[in-house]
């Protein structure tokens, strides 16, 4: 990818798990290096704003997520399924993340 990132940089992402792939489009809508970033993710039925939080606890870097759902259409009638399902879905990011990043012999 060339360039720098910062506000307005573009990714291109497919999210499998639905019957049909979704392409997503996330754009940064802030970038502050290395302290705040922000982003909204928008696909063909919903928009999604997300933030990052980076903190310390016990000399480890804890990383949260806050976003904020934006369904459109009939999407909005299902807003609470779809907010349950990306909790979990989220949960189970953190996690591979996490195992990715302990494991033993992982190049950095």
């Amino acid at each position: 990818m060339p360039g720098a990132i910062g506000v307005g940089t573009e990714f291109q992402a497919t999210m499998r798990g639905a019957r049909h792939p979704a392409r997503v489009t996330m754009t940064s809508t802030k970038f502050s290096q290395p302290l705040s970033l922000a982003s909204v993710s928008r696909m063909r039925g919903m928009d999604i704003e997300g933030t990052p939080d980076f903190s310390t606890e016990g000399g480890q870097t804890r990383l949260a997520w806050s976003w904020t759902l934006h369904p459109r259409g009939f999407l909005r009638c299902i807003a609470p399924a779809i907010r349950a399902m990306g909790k979990r879905q989220e949960q189970i990011n953190w996690v591979g993340l996490k195992d990715y990043l302990e494991r033993p012999g992982r190049e950095p």
